[in-house]
């Protein structure tokens, strides 16, 4: 069967319709093993200020720390995760809400333990696939939430695109797409249907594709390398959007491939 990952930007949960019309189309698509990955940069934020903690960015990266690593973690695995397995099930499909900490999905490193702000930020080492597998064979939907362990068992947060291309990768899924509140990446005011590693390095020199754009892309590219058979941004376009990006017909859309050869293939 086919694999694909889902990657929701937290900024589309509160898009009017868009659970329900989603739902319509994971229905539609049951020939499909389908995990979704999820973040949620507008609810941490939004629980930050409520507890007086600063939003800070550093490479693109949120900071993440001793003392707010509990947020991060209450407002991904626990409202967020939550609010989507609970909406995707009361729209008839069976969702399950987990994190990268159960069974051990997300197996992580700090990207820096000598640096306090960012002592709870993390990078994914190993995914261990088992509790994925179990929920697909009882035909349940993955609902995941970015939030890693590390080896002795503390909670990281890991950029939730890192976390679905590290996902994607260990499946060596057939498609991955990321749904976010924009439709692909654009140069010269114009989504581009296909980015190849060399238009990015001219979207880098023409300082149009920038900061965390950069990594996002460029990890993109190493992803296919390992396996992952096509990689899609976009963002909703209404009833059937997920299944006119399977067909590539009738949405707006960026794809990232190799080479211009690979774009030529179709």
């Amino acid at each position: 069967m086919a694999s694909m990952i889902l990657k929701i930007g937290g900024s589309l949960l509160g898009e009017t319709g868009f659970l329900k019309e989603l739902a319509h189309s994971l229905n539609n698509l049951c020939e499909w093993d389908i995990a979704i990955l999820h973040g949620g940069g507008p609810m941490i934020s939004r629980l930050f200020r409520v507890f007086g903690k600063e939003n800070t960015f550093i490479n693109g990266l949120r900071a993440t720390n001793d003392e707010t690593i509990d947020l991060v973690e209450m407002a991904l695995s626990g409202q967020v995760n939550k609010f989507l397995a609970r909406k995707l099930t009361a729209f008839e499909v069976p969702a399950v809400g987990i994190s990268g900490t159960d069974a051990g999905l997300f197996l992580a490193a700090p990207i820096s333990s000598n640096a306090p702000a960012v002592n709870r930020v993390g990078e994914i080492t190993t995914v261990q696939l088992d509790v994925i597998f179990s929920l697909w064979v009882n035909m349940l939907l993955p609902v995941v939430s970015p939030v890693a362990v590390d080896s002795a068992g503390n909670a990281l947060n890991v950029n939730a695109d890192s976390a679905a291309y590290s996902l994607a990768a260990r499946l060596k899924a057939d498609t991955l797409i990321f749904l976010s509140d924009v439709p692909g990446i654009r140069l010269n005011e114009t989504v581009v249907p296909v980015l190849t590693p060399e238009i990015l390095k001219n979207g880098i020199a023409s300082g149009e594709i920038h900061s965390g754009m950069i990594p996002k892309l460029e990890k993109g590219f190493q992803t296919l390398d390992s396996g992952v058979k096509t990689i899609l941004i976009s963002t909703w376009q209404g009833s059937g959007t997920l299944e006119n990006l399977l067909t590539q017909k009738e949405v707006t859309f960026t794809q990232l491939k190799k080479g211009i050869h690979d774009a030529a293939l179709d």
